[in-house]
């Protein structure tokens, strides 16, 4: 932190932070009720369409691409997160590194203006006594401190990572030199606050740490982006996939109640027959035939309403 203590914390090394470095789905349509069984997926699946059962096929390569396709889109979907979690921390350290910035911009305006009115002095100097390197933001800081008032000993504090290379070598900044700086109290005190003056001359682009923060976010942005329309394509690919490598053949099935042979008797009048034909329906999930009484498929297990 430059100095002291202020509503927020703040890091060191010129940094403003304080780490610096079910199987089975149902649907519906104007045709009639269309029921899928296994999913289309894993070999034929059974579907019923208006009480006729289908079974859909696929081709080998088609199931192959489909895996692929899935693979793709856990990937797709793991950097959608990725990038999420990137947009919003490259958020929060922008929002964050702002704060600081209209802090520390209203301490140099105060100062500044108590200056010219000789009014309490919120000006100090303060002697340089480091220059060091911050490798995360690629800038330059400087360490100084400021006597304390009526107390033997310094404040010590530092400036942000705000200088390049050729910055840094200015005589202004040399080790042992004097610099001003605005302070948050005239009594200078462990707890003040403080920041080297021409901070005021600093626009925020020109923190290193500010200028990772949009990087970060902007990054985060496309990666969302990108991720999205991967998504929103691979799911396209394997609709059209699907319909190009499926095929539904009518399975063909004996009647409930078959014709008896000529010559001989049925064992029920024709009442009875349409009786039991009106009993007949079809398992929702594998499309077994059933007694509509039925309340669990004794194929596929499931439980019927």
């Amino acid at each position: 932190m430059p100095s002291g203590k202020n509503s927020g914390s703040h890091g060191s090394g010129g940094s403003h932070f304080n780490n610096s470095s079910s199987s089975g789905t149902h649907s519906s349509s104007n045709s009639g009720h269309i029921h899928f069984g296994r999913s289309m997926l894993w070999g034929p699946s059974v579907v019923v369409i208006n009480g006729r059962r289908y079974n859909r096929t696929r081709s080998k390569g088609g199931t192959i691409s489909t895996f692929f396709i899935m693979f793709f889109c856990v990937i797709a979907f793991m950097v959608l997160m990725f990038g999420i979690v990137m947009f919003s921390n490259g958020n929060n350290q922008t929002e964050y590194i702002m704060q600081d910035y209209r802090y520390y911009q209203n301490m140099i305006a105060r100062a500044e203006i108590a200056n010219e009115a000789g009014e309490y002095p919120y000006k100090a100097k303060a002697q340089i006594t480091a220059q060091k390197f911050n490798p995360e933001a690629k800038k330059w800081y400087i360490e100084y401190q400021i006597p304390l008032t009526g107390m033997l000993g310094y404040l010590e504090g530092e400036s942000y990572a705000i200088y390049d290379d050729n910055e840094i070598m200015s005589p202004a900044l040399a080790v042992d030199s004097y610099i001003d700086v605005a302070v948050s109290s005239s009594t200078i005190t462990f707890n003040t606050d403080s920041i080297p003056m021409d901070y005021k001359n600093i626009a925020p682009e020109k923190d290193g740490q500010y200028a990772n923060a949009l990087s970060l976010t902007t990054n985060g942005r496309n990666m969302m982006i990108g991720a999205g329309v991967g998504m929103a394509v691979l799911v396209l690919l394997a609709i059209v996939l699907n319909k190009a490598t499926s095929k539904l053949t009518e399975v063909k099935e004996e009647s409930a109640n078959p014709e008896p042979a000529k010559g001989k008797k049925t064992d029920a009048p024709d009442k009875k027959t349409d009786s039991y034909d009106d009993e007949v329906s079809y398992c929702q999930y594998c499309g077994a035939r059933i007694k509509k009484s039925t309340k669990k498929c004794p194929q596929c297990g499931a439980k019927l309403n």
